[in-house]
């Protein structure tokens, strides 16, 4: 529970149009989600892979990697790596799914 709260804090505050006088429309939050869903399958696939934690750190800084990307990182590697494929694939799809489905719920 803990870890879902700093994660929402996390992609609250880091939407990229949030600076601008207007509320973003559904479409650029859409988007905007579906692009850290992304980074987060493939931040997490680094993770399984035994990609250390400094070097993901380091790739999660280059632009244009979203802000949230740091504490997307932070959060998978709190989590088991698995040793086979279908199980890597699956804590890939599983936090893929969680860090869009959190984001959507940040932004409603």
């Amino acid at each position: 529970m803990k870890t879902t709260l700093k994660i929402l804090a996390a992609i609250a505050m880091m939407f990229p149009v949030a600076a601008q006088a207007q509320q973003p429309t559904q479409a650029q939050i859409d988007e905007y989600c579906g692009l850290l869903a992304e980074g987060a399958e493939g931040i997490m696939r680094s993770r399984q892979i035994g990609m250390p934690l400094s070097k993901a750190l380091e790739i999660a800084a280059i632009p244009p990697a979203l802000p949230a990307y740091r504490m997307m990182t932070l959060v998978a590697y709190e989590l088991p790596v698995y040793h086979s494929d279908e199980a890597q694939e699956r804590a890939a799809a599983r936090f893929r799914d969680r860090m869009h489905l959190e984001c959507l719920k940040a932004h409603q």
